[in-house]
């Protein structure tokens, strides 16, 4: 049982705010304000909403589900955002790369990319 300070209201208002960009961007991609490649984004955001609602759900001293009931689908809510993720930022780099070819800035793609590498190993390991 997760009853400490902010159990409930840490992953309650992440779920809110995940939402909220993922609304954002759907947005953004209506009024033709970014490519529909970021749409990707948009789905790792929704699914982020989803895995912070079921901590939040399963968080408190009277939780509606507890989280052992649900651990299962939590973790894999967590690999579907991560694997969308991962594909808006291999769409991200193939643009990148496309547009540092034609200005010349190939460096700072190159960084972003190692930049990405080394937080994915990161997150991975940790």
């Amino acid at each position: 049982m997760h009853i400490l300070t902010l159990a409930l209201e840490s992953p309650m208002i992440s779920a809110v705010v995940f939402l909220s960009l993922g609304i954002i961007i759907i947005f953004a991609v209506r009024v033709g304000y970014r490519p529909t490649t970021i749409l990707w984004l948009a789905m790792a955001m929704f699914l982020w909403c989803a895995y912070f609602s079921l901590l939040a759900i399963s968080a408190g001293p009277n939780p509606f589900w507890s989280r052992t009931e649900i651990a299962f689908p939590i973790r894999y809510i967590a690999i579907l955002a991560s694997a969308c993720m991962f594909a808006w930022g291999v769409l991200f780099l193939h643009e990148a790369f496309d547009y540092s070819r034609r200005r010349g800035t190939l460096q700072m793609v190159l960084f972003m990319f190692m930049t990405m590498f080394v937080l994915t190993a990161c997150v991975t390991i940790g």
